[in-house]
């Protein structure tokens, strides 16, 4: 379970953190490696620890997505962007 998600129509990928990835037990073995950095963060890129693809569950609902894992600090255990936004057909509002 986890709470304490960030919806970013504006990030181009979905980000664990990796505090997040150690939380919920996910090994590492289980990463996809990549060589990839992930620039917006402190105006300076990340470097991608590895990709992996989780099954999420909201409500009777479930999704299959990529994740990019990075070591990052943030509020947010876990950042959706457009690839979620897109495979669930939502229009996100900044009204809110």
């Amino acid at each position: 379970m986890v709470n304490c998600i960030l919806i970013n129509d504006g990030l181009t990928v979905n980000i664990l953190p990796l505090k997040t990835m150690n939380e919920i037990r996910i090994p590492r073995d289980e990463l996809f490696s990549i060589h990839l950095t992930i620039q917006g963060f402190n105006q300076r890129g990340k470097n991608i620890i590895g990709n992996i693809r989780l099954v999420i569950h909201m409500k009777d609902i479930e999704f299959k997505l990529f994740f990019h894992i990075i070591n990052v600090k943030t509020t947010y255990n876990m950042l959706l962007g457009q690839p979620w936004i897109h495979k669930t057909y939502i229009v996100s509002s900044t009204f809110h």
